[in-house]
């Protein structure tokens, strides 16, 4: 759970760093990222844990993103590049 005193912008700022590896990773858009990870709920994933996952690389959160998303029902092309 992101703490009440993490400013917005900091969290805004690791949500796109993270969006955009997962993009570059993947080949994709960012706003098909964007639409992915909202969709399959990486996003809210990663906000929600924002605390603990931006201790990570931003690989490991896309990869992260990527695991939750593929968990709730999104489907990734096996044969996309990854990180």
């Amino acid at each position: 759970m992101m703490e009440q005193d993490t400013p917005i912008e900091h969290v805004v700022e690791y949500l796109v760093a993270s969006l955009a590896k997962l993009s570059k990773g993947l080949g994709i858009g960012m706003d098909s990222a964007y639409e992915y990870t909202r969709k399959y709920g990486g996003l809210a994933y990663l906000m929600e844990g924002y605390e603990i996952e931006h201790q990570f690389s931003l690989e490991d959160a896309a990869e992260h993103m990527l695991e939750v998303c593929q968990r709730n029902g999104g489907e990734i092309d096996a044969t996309l590049p990854r990180f």
